[in-house]
């Protein structure tokens, strides 16, 4: 019930009625340019109540990478132009017709908003097998007609349903896009509300921010989320807060050279993980308005199996200019799988100590890592330092591991 009443509420039912406006335009437009008739109609309204609605579900996933947007055709078609293609070109009885296309619409509708809503992840799944039995009978169907009626499939009006959904997509992409800005923000407006007091700053600092970000939302984002963590309380600090947040994407842009004991890029510190599957988000102040710590980490990368699964994550701190603390920690909820969660820290350890020093230390790892030992190493311009911290009211025993690789 709680998926049936958030789809009525008051900013969906808004959405996608100026989602239907602008659909509507597009085929206006291409009606008058002579590309479509209401011969067209029924794939019309398969495109609209599958690729339409779910790609406006979407839109959050939009607004996060914005760069899947330019992929939206081709990829919303890889399987939905074969099926509009095959079913368009079959009628079935008009009383199944009337029983599936609403039902399809419907169950579409709820599987598109349950997957933006953790809460209603079994609701999800289940209505997913739904649709897979459904599409799986209607495509059998089809699939023993083709066999039985193969010329129809090459008939002109066929090959207009299987063009038409990429002409509508190519043209709803703009649509998509300019939601996914809109989403993007509505969201920072909000946060800005919450993080400036004075009603006038947070006018001001909303204006200047559409004005300087426009369309480039990671960028509005990622400036959004370092205001929250300071008060702004007057126009010219919003105006240092424009300031320093540009002067910190140039120097991201032309990086200086580091090198030890001074410590490591931060551009480059950040991706020591990648063939770990470890990233850290971006380097930030972590005080803006007194930006003299750094600070990013990944996020918890879970691994194993069990009811609390052991994790690991990557911290980096340091100044504006430099990283000068590397650290891995490991997370271990579940003893009973410590031996492969250390292997894990083990092999993690060992990338870092490749990608930061340039070094095979994974001997010498090996032995405080996999048994649990706390203690330093000291190199010529660099330390690494081996933690344990039992957690005395973990229900299991639980505890965590660090190795930080520092300069001296």
């Amino acid at each position: 019930m709680g998926v049936l009443r958030a789809l009525g509420s008051r900013h969906l039912v808004s959405a996608i009625t100026l989602m239907t406006m602008y659909v509507v335009m597009i085929i206006y437009g291409l009606a008058r340019l002579g590309l479509w008739d209401f011969s067209l109609l029924k794939g019309s309204l398969i495109w609209f109540f599958s690729v339409a609605i779910f790609s406006l579900f979407q839109v959050n996933k939009f607004s996060e990478s914005p760069h899947k947007i330019s992929g939206l055709v081709a990829d919303s078609f890889k399987l939905v132009v074969v099926i509009e293609y095959l079913v368009g070109a079959y009628t079935f009885h008009i009383v199944v017709e009337l029983v599936l296309v609403p039902l399809i619409v419907f169950l579409s509708a709820l599987v598109a908003f349950a997957e933006t809503k953790p809460e209603y992840e079994s609701v999800h799944k289940f209505l997913n097998a739904v649709l897979a039995i459904v599409g799986i009978a209607i495509l059998g169907a089809v699939m023993y007609l083709l066999v039985k009626d193969f010329d129809q499939v090459a008939n002109r009006q066929a090959a207009s349903d299987f063009v038409l959904p990429v002409i509508l997509s190519a043209l709803y992409t703009p649509f998509i896009a300019f939601m996914a800005v809109y989403s993007t923000y509505q969201t920072v407006l909000i946060r800005l509300q919450y993080s400036i007091k004075k009603r006038h700053v947070e006018l001001y600092a909303s204006f200047v921010a559409m004005l300087i970000f426009n369309v480039r939302t990671e960028l509005l984002k990622r400036w959004s989320s370092n205001v929250a963590k300071c008060r702004l309380q007057t126009v010219r600090e919003v105006n240092q807060s424009f300031r320093q947040f540009f002067q910190m994407l140039a120097r991201e842009k032309s990086p200086d050279a580091i090198f030890l004991p001074e410590g490591w890029s931060p551009n480059l510190a950040r991706k020591f993980l990648i063939s770990e599957g470890i990233e850290t988000g971006f380097y930030n102040p972590v005080d803006p308005m007194e930006p003299s710590e750094w600070f990013c980490c990944s996020k918890l990368v879970e691994f194993g199996s069990g009811l609390f699964p052991n994790n690991i994550a990557y911290y980096l701190n340091g100044n504006d200019r430099a990283v000068n603390s590397l650290r891995l920690k490991l997370n271990v909820n579940d003893p009973e799988h410590a031996e492969e969660a250390h292997t894990k820290l083990l092999s993690s350890a060992d990338t870092l100590a490749r990608e930061a020093l340039g070094l095979d230390l994974r001997d010498i790892l090996s032995q405080a890592i996999i048994f649990g030992q706390e203690g330093t190493l000291d190199g010529p311009d660099f330390k690494i330092t081996f933690t344990k911290t039992e957690w005395p009211n973990h229900a299991f025993g639980g505890y965590d591991l660090s190795v930080e690789i520092s300069g001296i």
